[in-house]
C-alpha cells in the first residue's frame, strides 16, 4: 500500500552500540558518504510475519546505493532505548581505491548486514511499552546532524505507540485527530525535513478499519514533521 517538532522528550533516550558475529567496532565505522538511511526496527512485540520481515530487509538492502551510509537501530520497548547494531557506508569503487580493497569492504558490509538481520530476527521479546514516538525524536536528531543531501528513514514496526505519554491502545476507538492533538501536547512531534519515510510491518495486530485510521495518523504525522511517507504497508517493496 503506497501513501504518499523535536522539543521535549519525555523518556530519556539511551543509545548503546553492539554487533554480532564480527568484532564490536567492525560494523560501527561511519565514513565519508553521499546519502544516509536509518533503519529503525521496533521489536517490542513478537514477530508476527517472519517471511515479510525477511523480505522487507532484503528489499531495503537492494535499495542501498554505493556511497550510502546505513544506520541500523533496534528498539525493544525498554523505555526508548535504542541499540545501534550497524553504522557503515556501502563501498563505492573509484580510481583512487584498489579493486581488492573495494571487494574486501563490500564483503564486510554484507557480512555486517547479514549479522544484523540475524540479531533482529532472534530478538523475540514482549514488552509492555513501545515508545516509538520518543525513539523517533532521537532518530530525527541523528538525521539532522548528518550532512548528506538525501536522507531516508526505514521503519519496521506495527506503528502502535504505547508509552506513558501517549498510548494508542488506550484510545477506543483510535481516532487520528485526537491522537495527533495528544502528540503535539506532549511535544512528541519530531522534525524530519525532506526525509523520505518507508514503513513496513503494519497491519498484523489490528483490524482493517484500525489499520486505515493508523495509516491516516502516520501520514499526517510525517507531513507535519516535514517528511514524506512514501511507503506504508506490511512488506517493503524494492523500488529498484
Amino acid at each position: 500500500m503506497i501513501s504518499r517538532a523535536f522539543p521535549l522528550i519525555v523518556f530519556l533516550t539511551c543509545i548503546t552500540y553492539s554487533s554480532t558475529a564480527l568484532a564490536a567496532d567492525d560494523c560501527i565505522k561511519p565514513e565519508k558518504h553521499e546519502t544516509v538511511s536509518y533503519l529503525l526496527v521496533d521489536r517490542s512485540d513478537r514477530l508476527e510475519n517472519k517471511d515479510g520481515f525477511d523480505k522487507s530487509l532484503t528489499a531495503l538492502e537492494s535499495m542501498l546505493q554505493p556511497g550510502e551510509r546505513l544506520i541500523v537501530g533496534l528498539s525493544t520497548g525498554k523505555g526508548s532505548d535504542t541499540t545501534v547494531l550497524m553504522d557503515l557506508v556501502k563501498p563505492k569503487g573509484s580510481m583512487w581505491v584498489s579493486m581488492l580493497k573495494t571487494r574486501a569492504d563490500t564483503k564486510k558490509f554484507t557480512s555486517c548486514f547479514d549479522s544484523v538481520k540475524s540479531k533482529l530476527a532472534e530478538t523475540d521479546e514482549e514488552h509492555d511499552k513501545s515508545a516509538l514516538l520518543e525513539t523517533l525524536g532521537f532518530v530525527s536528531k541523528v538525521l539532522k546532524n548528518d550532512s548528506a543531501s538525501k536522507k531516508r528513514l526505514f521503519l519496521y514496526s506495527d506503528m502502535m505507540q504505547n508509552s506513558p505519554s501517549v498510548s494508542f491502545y488506550s484510545m477506543k476507538p483510535f481516532d487520528p485527530e485526537t491522537a495527533m492533538k495528544k502528540v503535539e501536547k506532549e511535544y512528541l512531534l519530531s522534525k524530519f525535513p525532506e526525509v523520505s519515510v518507508l514503513v513496513a510491518g503494519t497491519g498484523a495486530t489490528v483490524t482493517d478499519a484500525q489499520a486505515r485510521r493508523l495509516e491516516a495518523f502516520w501520514t499526517n504525522f510525517f507531513e507535519k514533521t516535514g517528511g514524506s511517507l512514501d511507503f506504508y504497508g506490511p512488506v517493503l517493496l524494492s523500488s529498484n
